[in-house]
């Protein structure tokens, strides 16, 4: 599986639709005040680190969907590689020890879910 990477409409997307946050967003004239939220000095998620997969993660559980996420992950890694077993094993492996991979995905999940 590749080409899993994290891209600003995937991240905007996971702000919004599944962590339910503001997407930050600021003025030429004003660069530190989130012109939504109101917030100071504060920027988006990256989705690339360990505390973004976490929240994503925590958030997918929340919602009550991360086990349809894992039954979509599953086909979708199966059917792009068919050599290989996907178990918890693979799950842990391939998913959970790669955070953009593991954010990206869930992005992809969360598309097909509009």
């Amino acid at each position: 599986m590749t080409g899993y990477k994290m891209t600003p409409g995937l991240a905007k997307l996971l702000t919004k639709k599944l962590l339910d946050e503001c997407w930050h967003k600021y003025t030429t004239t004003d660069k530190y005040t989130c012109i939504i939220c109101k917030k100071m000095f504060v920027a988006n998620r990256t989705f690339t680190t360990p505390d973004d997969a976490h929240a994503v993660m925590l958030a997918l559980k929340k919602k009550g969907i991360y086990g349809q996420f894992y039954m979509w992950a599953k086909i979708k890694f199966t059917s792009e590689d068919r050599h290989v077993y996907f178990d918890e094993w693979v799950w842990d492996l391939w998913f959970h020890s790669n955070d953009e991979r593991f954010c990206a995905l869930a992005g992809r999940f969360m598309e097909g879910r509009k």
